[in-house]
């Protein structure tokens, strides 16, 4: 019997793409056994503001320039985050 797990969290995740407005964030991806779905995440946003996406990059928008941000990237399936 095949054990199904959580997936591992993303890594590698870096800007592939910027201007003063927007950025192109990318990384390698989670294996799993069940499909997963990733979650981008902004610094003191809650989990109801995730953004999420079926792929291993993502585009945001609607930045301001001369601003810091910090964003995380988790995976979940079936079986969890």
């Amino acid at each position: 019997t095949a054990t199904i797990n959580a997936p591992p969290s993303p890594f590698n995740l870096s800007i592939c793409s910027f201007s003063s407005y927007w950025i192109y964030l990318c990384w390698n991806e989670s294996f799993s056994n069940s499909p997963v779905t990733y979650f981008v995440y902004q610094e003191g946003f809650t989990d109801s503001q995730a953004r999420s996406t079926l792929n291993n990059f993502f585009n945001i928008t609607q930045l301001v320039p001369q601003t810091s941000y910090h964003f995380v990237v988790r995976a979940r399936n079936s079986f969890g985050l």
